[in-house]
């Protein structure tokens, strides 16, 4: 399996240190047409909630999204900060690999 980390240009030194000696770091290297066709050919991207996840699925490629509750001050309503933690503490990292499995086009 090859890794590719992309991010934005401002996220250049996150996607460097993310990508090591074990990924091919893109960050801060596509465009938006350069990113979707990326995306597009991607098996499985692995991806925060973000605008390259929701890309991914707009051109048709399943993705993976790790994600607790949305941000207390963005979410609507009431949510206690210990709760968003909460959330959070729960996703394992151990957990991905099945989710990446069970979502692989066949």
């Amino acid at each position: 399996m090859r890794v590719v980390v992309f991010g934005g240009r401002s996220e250049r030194e996150l996607t460097r240190a993310v990508a090591g000696t074990s990924a091919f770091d893109a960050g801060g290297r596509t465009v938006a047409a350069l990113l979707a066709a990326a995306l597009h050919a991607c098996h499985i991207p692995v991806s925060n909630d973000t605008g390259p996840m929701h890309l991914a699925a707009a051109v048709g490629t399943p993705t993976v999204s790790i994600r607790g509750n949305e941000c207390p001050r963005r979410s609507p309503g009431t949510m206690l900060p210990e709760a968003h933690r909460k959330c959070v503490s729960l996703m394992l990292v151990e957990d991905v690999p099945g989710a990446i499995r069970a979502s692989v086009r066949t």
